[in-house]
This record gives C-alpha cells, sequence and structure tokens, in this order.
C-alpha cells in the first residue's frame, strides 16, 4: 500500500486532482461574479454564464467521483445518483434558459 492509503492508483490520483481544481475555479468563480454584483459591474448576461461556467465545473469536480462511489453498490444507489445527477442537470439548464429571457 501507498503513502497515502486508499489513493495508490494513477487514475484516482488524477481524478482527485481534477475534481479540486473543478471545485476550486468554480468557487473563484462564484466569488468573482459575487463581487462584481455587489459593485454593480460587468453585465448581466457575462454574468449569468459566467454562474454556468461554475456551475458545470462543479458538477464535473463532484459527477465524477461520486459515480466512482456508487459504481460499486447496488442499483438503488445507482438511480439515486442518475435522478440526482439529472435533477442538477436540469437546474442548469433552467438556469440558461432564465439567463436567455
Amino acid at each position: 500500500m501507498g503513502k497515502r492509503g486508499n489513493n495508490n492508483s494513477r487514475g484516482t490520483s488524477l481524478l482527485s486532482v481534477l475534481a479540486f481544481w473543478g471545485l476550486f475555479f468554480a468557487a473563484l468563480i462564484f466569488v468573482v461574479v459575487g463581487i462584481l454584483r455587489l459593485f454593480n459591474v460587468g453585465a448581466g448576461p457575462l454574468l449569468s454564464i459566467l454562474e454556468i461556467v461554475a456551475k458545470v465545473l462543479l458538477l464535473v469536480a463532484v459527477a465524477v467521483p461520486a459515480y466512482g462511489y456508487v459504481a460499486g453498490k447496488t442499483t438503488g444507489w445507482r438511480v439515486v445518483y442518475w435522478v440526482a445527477l439529472l435533477i442538477y442537470a436540469l437546474g442548469v439548464v433552467f438556469g440558461v434558459i432564465g439567463f436567455l429571457k
């Protein structure tokens, strides 16, 4: 076993790094958009696009490792995963539709 316990395969390590950076950049975008809105700086559509990018980054950062977790579970847990993923994706899509109005 490696120094870090369960994180002994290269794929898991790369996945963890990608998940971290996706989460980091999503958080950074949310903070920047919040500051810009606080001072009424920037166009509304640009801020909405940045929020959509942040949501997609967060989805990738969380969804991929989450599937790795449920892949070995029972069918019920995999169904819960796909339903939750669908609900999140619909939330992002309806955010896009709200932005286009």
